[in-house]
């Protein structure tokens, strides 16, 4: 027999050897698992605690093919086939150190050979539904002794639910969810900030983690930082058009929880049409370029006024808290506003919604009470720079009085 014909004769004996041992193992009715163990992506990570949550799991590879899963959440490792749930387990240390929470098959839907849905059980499931103890009796919750703010598991997913046989109940994918407490809003301070954003607020309520993401009116707060305790966190806000009482929505953990969930009304929060103004001093000088920032300029019409008046964007120079309400005691005319412009910047560039400059003319001042425009100076002082959609009485848009929104009319 020549070397290929020997080394022919042994592939044939090694494949009728594995055929034979196939066959042996065929007849003894021995089955190996189809799949190994796949890794789970969950649609969500975590949750609340003791609430039920419908959770996607898909599968790396098509192991659900041809068997009904079966789930349990495992504190620790996933046992390698299917478990009896078993109480939770407290060290010593009065630390959860185990704990096998079964879900029941009803709350477990194959959807196809890589994904099922999992409802996460929220009452107690009996091992085997028999014997007198329940085993964790409020189902996938935190325990209350010790109390605990979070808790990991294991998702483990089963070919079966026959006790012990990991040929038929074999682990065939994990992943890991993580449970805690639903966050509480208790309130926010402060309460109101300036559209341009920038403003630190402080959130007080409970169930904060790591992670915990806020918005205020769809808009995302930016910074978030959660205290020790869970109690607490500080962010700050982002340029937003102005409105008031504005939705908060905190998402934890434990999930999402908005302002409106609560009668409380110290936890809304509400956007001001504050602005910036640079330079704020013409320290001297007759003219000035302003550079305004805020936020909602695009939306208005800055047509060149015709006078201080004009239903048109303005930009005021005001002694004060504009005012454009007509003052029954000056006149019976309705153009005449109890506070009113000193003067007015003009030829408005808009760069964006959020900035634009103007020239403001100190030559030039306007009587606040009618809009009548005279060639003289304002007085020397301070005034406050306010947009209005309208010089006509009751503007919509008015910017609001901040430290930032002041001009000092000086000699120097």
């Amino acid at each position: 027999m020549s070397k290929s014909q020997s080394a022919s004769c042994a592939r044939w004996r090694r494949r009728a050897g594995i055929a034979t041992g196939a066959a042996t193992i065929a007849a003894l009715g021995i089955m190996t698992p189809a799949y190994a163990e796949a890794k789970l992506t969950l649609s969500s990570a975590s949750g609340p605690s003791g609430v039920a949550t419908s959770i996607t799991a898909t599968a790396s590879t098509s192991v659900f093919t041809g068997v009904t899963p079966y789930v349990l959440f495992a504190y620790t490792a996933c046992p390698v086939s299917y478990a009896n749930p078993v109480e939770r387990v407290v060290s010593a240390a009065l630390v959860q150190s185990a704990g096998i929470i079964a879900v029941p098959a009803a709350n477990v839907r194959k959807v196809t050979d890589t994904k099922i849905v999992i409802t996460t059980p929220t009452a107690a499931l009996n091992a085997n539904g028999t014997g007198a103890e329940t085993y964790n009796a409020t189902g996938l919750a935190l325990t209350t002794s010790p109390a605990q703010t979070t808790a990991k598991y294991n998702v483990c997913v089963y070919a079966g639910n026959t006790v012990g046989n990991a040929t038929t109940s074999g682990l065939l994918a994990s992943g890991t969810y993580t449970i805690a407490a639903a966050p509480t809003i208790t309130n926010i301070t402060p309460e109101s900030g300036p559209a341009l954003g920038g403003q630190k607020v402080t959130v007080t309520g409970t169930g904060f983690t790591a992670g915990t993401t806020a918005t205020i009116g769809g808009s995302a707060l930016t910074s978030v930082t959660v205290n020790t305790t869970g109690t607490q966190f500080t962010a700050v806000t982002p340029s937003r058009a102005a409105g008031n009482d504005l939705v908060l929505v905190v998402t934890a953990t434990g999930g999402a929880v908005d302002s409106t969930d609560d009668a409380q009304t110290d936890d809304d929060y509400s956007y001001l049409n504050g602005i910036t103004v640079t330079p704020n001093t013409n320290a001297g000088a007759t003219s000035a370029t302003l550079d305004i920032s805020g936020v909602g300029f695009s939306a208005l019409d800055w047509t060149a006024p015709t006078n201080s008046l004009s239903a048109v964007g303005h930009i005021f120079l005001v002694a004060g808290t504009y005012n454009a309400a007509t003052d029954a005691s000056q006149s019976s005319d309705t153009d005449k506003r109890t506070n009113g412009p000193t003067a007015e910047c003009t030829d408005v560039l808009l760069i964006g919604d959020t900035e634009l400059v103007c020239n403001l003319d100190l030559t030039k001042s306007i009587n606040p009470a009618d809009g009548t425009t005279a060639n003289s100076a304002p007085a020397e002082g301070a005034y406050v720079v306010t947009v209005v959609n309208t010089g006509a009485a009751g503007p919509t848009f008015q910017s609001k009085v901040t430290s930032g929104s002041i001009f000092t009319v000086a000699a120097y």
